[in-house]
């Protein structure tokens, strides 16, 4: 279906399926933009085409599945749902009720010059299997929020990943695959994730891209691979983690030429940790952190000792006594 009206039209509790081309086609390629329109309930599966939306303003889509599409155009990326703003500069769209199975949702273009939001997607579910690289792409976009959904990929895909956006939100998202979230390279990004859960086999989270930024609140991160990472921040990027809460396993890694991370109020994540050991004078405490820590502070337990931390590494820490020298518990606190 290629829809003609350019404008207020409406698309409304159709079946879409077996079509030798595209499945739902609006916009571009009808020749203009797909202003003030509205798709409701529509069931697209079994297409050789992706599903597309182009050259949007103010488009409603409440009610949309889209099942083994793409599976001849597309074969590696698996381009199901394609929604393309192709730069709208007035007006914002509405994306409710996705289902997208066996295949990827890709966002493009939705980027205005204010700083109102763009694009509105919630209520989501995407499974693409082994199938697509990603579930959901978002590419040349600002102010766009995505909530209350969840995305599965397939065990070697990747559930999300931003390239060259800025105001990109996550709220109350559950992202699975072997990477959950990942910012590209080569672009400047900013993202935003706000309680949602991130679980993957490699990459819980990865950041590229020099000035590019995450902001994670009361979000969960986790692993059950002692070898993947939780928080993986490149050369140039900056990740504040806030209020956050880790598996337990896994690692951190943050760039030691120009990477940042900082944090407050987590549990899990390995970027703290606190004890009391016995040490002798000279000897050296393993702080369990998954980071170097910035610093240490100890405390020693003998009155009249001074304790002073004169190495860190990344699994220990040495500790010099003054005063007197007697092996004894010291309380330390150790964070990145």
């Amino acid at each position: 279906l290629v829809g003609s009206v350019r404008g207020q039209a409406l698309f409304n509790d159709l079946e879409i399926k077996n079509s030798p081309n595209h499945g739902l086609y609006l916009g571009y390629n009808g020749g203009g933009w797909e202003r003030n329109s509205v798709v409701r309930d529509v069931y697209c599966h079994d297409n050789w085409g992706s599903n597309q939306i182009d050259n949007t303003e103010n488009l409603v889509v409440d009610g949309f599945i889209s099942e083994n599409d793409s599976w001849g155009m597309w074969t590696a990326s698996r381009k199901a749902f394609v929604l393309d703003g192709m730069y709208a500069t007035s007006g914002h769209s509405i994306v409710t009720n996705v289902h997208v199975l066996d295949g990827a949702m890709f966002i493009f273009g939705y980027w205005k010059s204010r700083d109102d939001l763009s694009l509105r997607l919630s209520n989501i579910y995407i499974d693409s299997q082994d199938i697509a690289k990603h579930g959901l792409y978002i590419q040349n976009c600002n102010n766009v929020s995505i909530s209350d959904g969840t995305i599965v990929a397939g065990t070697g895909n990747y559930a999300a990943s931003v390239t060259n956006c800025t105001g990109i939100t996550f709220d109350d998202m559950e992202l699975r695959g072997k990477r959950s979230l990942v910012v590209e390279s080569g672009y400047r990004s900013d993202v935003k994730l706000d309680g949602c859960d991130l679980n993957a086999s490699e990459d819980v989270f990865r950041l590229y891209g020099a000035g590019s930024t995450a902001l994670f609140t009361g979000c969960d991160l986790g692993t059950s691979s002692s070898s993947a990472y939780l928080i993986n921040v490149q050369a140039g990027a900056t990740a504040s983690v806030v209020g956050c809460h880790g598996s337990g396993s896994g690692l951190i890694y943050v760039s030691s030429s120009s990477g940042v991370l900082t944090h407050a109020g987590t549990s899990g994540l390995g970027l703290e940790a606190y004890g009391a050991t016995s040490v002798a004078d000279g000897g050296t405490i393993a702080h369990t952190a998954k980071i170097t820590p910035r610093y240490v502070q100890v405390t020693p337990s003998v009155a009249g000792t001074i304790a002073t931390v004169t190495a860190i590494d990344s699994t220990t820490f040495t500790v010099d006594f003054s005063g007197t020298t007697t092996t004894q518990t010291v309380y330390w606190h150790a964070k990145y």
